[in-house]
């Protein structure tokens, strides 16, 4: 008659030599996309300074260079439906702040020469609609 006795100890040492290589393999992996995910992050704060540098060198007005100058970039605001990125900048030495936004699909797939007129189009509104509502005051 068998024994299964000498059968339990290489199984259960087997037991845990495959636990022991499955934490490690999902810690690789979760490790993995950490570090895909702030490539990206990375990526994206690069291509907004670039937008950013490129919307700078087309103003016209002197005052909009600096106030662009000023300029926070942001990611993935808080309360939206969808990924956006862009800056918040500050209009008329006030507490008010343009966002300038990108959606971030568009954001990945336009060039940064478009996205920068684009915001710059954008900043302009946002100026012309502040000083019409300070004015209105």
């Amino acid at each position: 008659m068998l024994s299964m006795r000498p059968i339990r100890k290489p199984v259960k040492a087997l037991i845990c030599l495959l636990s022991l290589v499955w934490m490690v393999a999902e810690s690789g992996c979760s490790a993995g996309n950490n570090g895909k995910q702030e490539r990206e992050l990375t990526e994206i704060e690069s291509k907004l300074n670039d937008v950013l540098q490129r919307m700078i060198s087309q103003c016209e007005d002197p005052k909009d260079e600096e106030t662009l100058k000023d300029a926070e970039l942001f990611q993935n605001l808080e309360g939206l439906s969808m990924e956006v990125v862009g800056f918040s900048v500050p209009l008329n030495s006030g507490s008010n702040r343009a966002h300038i936004s990108f959606a971030l699909d568009h954001f990945r797939l336009t060039p940064a020469d478009v996205l920068a007129a684009q915001g710059l189009e954008d900043f302009q509104m946002a100026k012309a609609e502040a000083s019409q509502s300070d004015s209105s005051k």
